[in-house]
């Protein structure tokens, strides 16, 4: 996978997303990507999500919620000359827990000609635990051309079970959570975690997440700084 440029306030980091695994083969017909498998259905998340790491400005900062409360982050998606989709990103403070929760929220849709042909209407939504950091929910609500998906899956850290509801269908899968994981993101979440890490060259960060029933792992290796 190509490395991933970050601009921290002027120096830039070169970090690369070593390895991308799930431990559940929930997903039909996958096809081989580079070190990851992926689903043709996912490709608007996972485009924002490389977008997200790739122009967001990495904070150097230990804690683990370095972004301001109310941040929102803008982008446009050009497909060659066209204008082909938006989005944003969201995050907002609130309160429950020790020290309250994140709300992570991006909001995708498509634009111009392409929303002719291919409307997509998306909102992925993240619920965390501030202190310790845990994701505590994660909802896709997406509309895609005539394509529906509208599932929240919670997580129970005292009984360590997850839960994922098909809202659409009204079908649930309970998954449990391994033995000794230590913290858990989504799949939205782990990125703004990738943030907040102090990266410098050679360090290599591992970051367990969820997507629905599916858990995966993910490492991230800072090459050099620049």
């Amino acid at each position: 996978m190509a490395p991933r440029r970050y601009v921290p306030s002027g120096r830039i980091f070169l970090l690369t997303a070593k390895s991308l695994s799930k431990s559940s083969a929930c997903w039909p017909q996958p096809f081989k990507g580079v070190g990851c498998r992926v689903h043709t259905r996912y490709l608007p998340l996972l485009l924002l999500a490389v977008l997200f790491l790739v122009l967001t400005p990495c904070v150097r900062a230990a804690s683990p919620s370095p972004w301001p409360d109310g941040e929102a982050l803008d982008y446009r998606i050009r497909w060659g000359l066209i204008e082909a989709a938006q989005a944003r990103f969201s995050a907002t403070h609130g309160t429950g827990s020790p020290s309250g929760t994140w709300l992570f929220v991006l909001d995708l849709r498509s634009a111009g000609v392409v929303d002719l042909f291919l409307p997509i209407r998306d909102k992925v939504s993240s619920v965390i635990q501030a202190e310790p950091w845990d994701s505590l929910e994660y909802t896709e609500d997406r509309s895609e051309d005539s394509r529906r998906k509208n599932e929240v899956t919670r997580i129970d850290y005292a009984r360590r079970t997850g839960l994922s509801r098909d809202e659409i269908a009204g079908s649930s899968v309970s998954f449990p959570l391994p033995a000794g994981m230590g913290t858990l993101d989504d799949v939205q979440s782990m990125f703004y975690r990738i943030r907040s890490v102090d990266w410098k060259p050679g360090v290599t960060k591992s970051f367990q997440a969820y997507k629905g029933p599916e858990l995966h792992k993910a490492t991230v290796t800072c090459i050099r700084r620049e």
